[in-house]
C-alpha cells in the first residue's frame, strides 16, 4: 500500500489487485477502509476478491497485459508483485537445520535446532518487520552470551503502515479481541475532535482503544491518521506494563498534540470524555 500511496501522490496511475475481500487484511477493518477510500479518491483503481489469471508482455509493446479471474483486462507499464517475502536461507543449506514452511524454526530463545545457533529477522518467519529483527538481535545476543534468559512477546510488536493517512497498531484488533474475550469494551475517538488535527487540517482517522472490561487492561490499540506511527510507542509501553485505561486517563498529555487522542480515548472508555 505504501508504494500505491507514493505513486498515486505523484499522479502516476495505479491499479491494485487484491485476492482477499479488502485491503490491508491484517489491520483493523475500519482503519483499512479509511486508507482504501483515500486511495480511491486519489484515482487508484482497486480490484478485490480476484486473482491474476494471466500476464503477458510482447516484445514489440511497452505495456504489460493482465487478465483477472473475473475476466477483467487491462494493461500497465510496470508490475510490482507484493505478496510477501521469501526467506534467504542459503547460509544454512549445507547443514541440517529444522525448517517450518521454508523458514528457520526457532524456540522462545530464538535458538535453532542446532545448539548455540540463533536465527533472527525475516528468516525465522515470526513478524517480518525491521524493528522486530532488531529486538530479536538483542535478545539472541543476550541468550547466546549466557546472560539471564530473555524472550520476546510478539503481541507487543507495533505495526505501522506508511500510507496517507498512516495506520499503526499493537496488540489485538477489535475483531480479534471479540473472538478471544467475552467481556471487552472498545472506545473510538475521531481525529476530528482533536485540536492539533483540526488546526493542521488533518482530521481523517481515529484512535481506538480495546480493553478488558472488568479491570480495564489494555488489549490492543489501533490508530489511523496523520503521524500515528509516531504515537504507537506509548501504547506499546502501557501494554508491556499491563497498564489500564484508567492509568492512561490519569497520564498528563501535552496540549496541543495529536497524542491527546489517546488520552481522550481512555477517558471516553471511562465515560469521562471531554471532546466528542
Amino acid at each position: 500500500m505504501e508504494f500505491a500511496t507514493i505513486f498515486s501522490s505523484l499522479d502516476i496511475p495505479v491499479t491494485i489487485v487484491e485476492l482477499g475481500d479488502r485491503l490491508i487484511p491484517t489491520e483493523d477493518a475500519e482503519a483499512a477502509q479509511i486508507v482504501e477510500e483515500k486511495l480511491k479518491n486519489s484515482g487508484v483503481k482497486i480490484f478485490t476478491n480476484v486473482s491474476v489469471s494471466s500476464v503477458s508482455h510482447h516484445s514489440d509493446k511497452d505495456d504489460i497485459q493482465f487478465t483477472l479471474s473475473d475476466h477483467t483486462e487491462f494493461s500497465t507499464g510496470s508490475l510490482l508483485l507484493a505478496t510477501g517475502r521469501t526467506p534467504d536461507t542459503r547460509v544454512v543449506e549445507d547443514v541440517s537445520i529444522e525448517k517450518e514452511n521454508g523458514f528457520i524454526k526457532t524456540n522462545n530463545k530464538l535458538e535453532t535446532s542446532l545448539p548455540n545457533v540463533y536465527a533472527i529477522g525475516d528468516v525465522n518467519g515470526k513478524i517480518q518487520l525491521a524493528h522486530t529483527a532488531s529486538a530479536e538481535g538483542l535478545i539472541a545476543a543476550n541468550n547466546a552470551s549466557g546472560e539471564p534468559l530473555k524472550t520476546i512477546d510478539y503481541r507487543m510488536v507495533p505495526k505501522c503502515v506508511y500510507t496517507l493517512p498512516e495506520i499503526s497498531s499493537v496488540g489485538l484488533t477489535e475483531e480479534e479481541a471479540r473472538n478471544t474475550y467475552s467481556n471487552i469494551k472498545v472506545q473510538k475517538v475521531l481525529y476530528s475532535s482533536n485540536g492539533k488535527a483540526l488546526s493542521s487540517g488533518n482530521t481523517e482517522g481515529f484512535v481506538k482503544t480495546i480493553a478488558e472490561e472488568q479491570f480495564g487492561e489494555i488489549l490492543g490499540v489501533t490508530m489511523v491518521g496523520s503521524h500515528v506511527t509516531e504515537m504507537i510507542g506509548e501504547s506499546v509501553a502501557f501494554m508491556n506494563l499491563e497498564g489500564t485505561v484508567e492509568e492512561l486517563a490519569e497520564t498528563i498529555h501535552p496540549h496541543p498534540t495529536l497524542s491527546e487522542a489517546m488520552f481522550e480515548a481512555a477517558n471516553e472508555w471511562l465515560n469521562k470524555g471531554i471532546h466528542h
